[in-house]
């Protein structure tokens, strides 16, 4: 850590863990460091959200989540400010991207003969995203984009039909409806997530400095 902070970087981007958001973003930013995290599913503690916000405010660093693989989080916050009801997630990919994690091995299941969808989770997104680190970091940032963890309702589906990581996103509010459905190649490498995931960090990292900005 002392040997990167000394190098003075023009960016961190997080890419790892949430053991590395709550080891490295707050030393980071305690250096100016701006740091954009992409494991955002960590920040569903409130302390350390609080800590990291504290720090970017007082270093004046900015701390960034991007939308990894969905998108709509701009339609999301204008939704807010009028008035959300209700905001839900579903993530659903093919039973392999679900291998490995500890929540879903204490259910027992046969991932590679499943013989339809199977609801691995449903409900908050406060009680989802921590048992699936590598895996709904999507619903992290809407739950922090839009209405909070406790009131953003998420449920996670391994589904043996499925060839792409498939997420749906509706939202309810004053001004009105909006429903989005993702259909995003899983990452070659890493099939819990998303090439539009990794995208969406090029293209935070390639925004980063620019004057100009459209959208989120």
């Amino acid at each position: 850590m002392a040997a990167l902070i000394a190098e003075r970087p023009e960016v961190v981007i997080e890419a790892a863990s949430h053991d590395a958001v709550r080891e490295f973003a707050k030393p980071l930013l305690e250096q100016g460091i701006p740091v954009i995290i992409l494991s955002g599913g960590a920040l569903c503690d409130d302390a350390l959200r609080a800590r990291l916000e504290a720090a970017a405010a007082k270093h004046k660093a900015l701390l960034y989540v991007p939308s990894g693989g969905i998108g709509g989080l701009d339609a999301l916050k204008a939704a807010c400010l009028a008035g959300a009801d209700s905001v839900e997630i579903a993530v659903t990919k093919p039973p392999a991207a679900w291998k490995g994690i500890a929540y879903v091995e204490k259910m027992n299941l046969d991932l590679d003969h499943l013989t339809g969808p199977v609801t691995l989770f449903e409900g908050t997104a406060r009680a989802g995203v921590p048992h699936f680190p590598a895996n709904v970091n999507i619903a992290a940032a809407l739950a922090m984009a839009g209405i909070g963890f406790d009131r953003t309702q998420l449920k996670v589906v391994a589904d043996p039909a499925l060839v792409y990581n498939t997420h749906y996103i509706n939202i309810r509010g004053k001004t009105g409806a909006i429903s989005i459905k993702f259909e995003s190649v899983p990452f070659p490498d890493n099939p819990k997530t998303a090439m539009l995931a990794c995208y969406s960090a090029l293209a935070a990292f390639k925004q980063f400095n620019s004057p100009v900005r459209y959208g989120t």
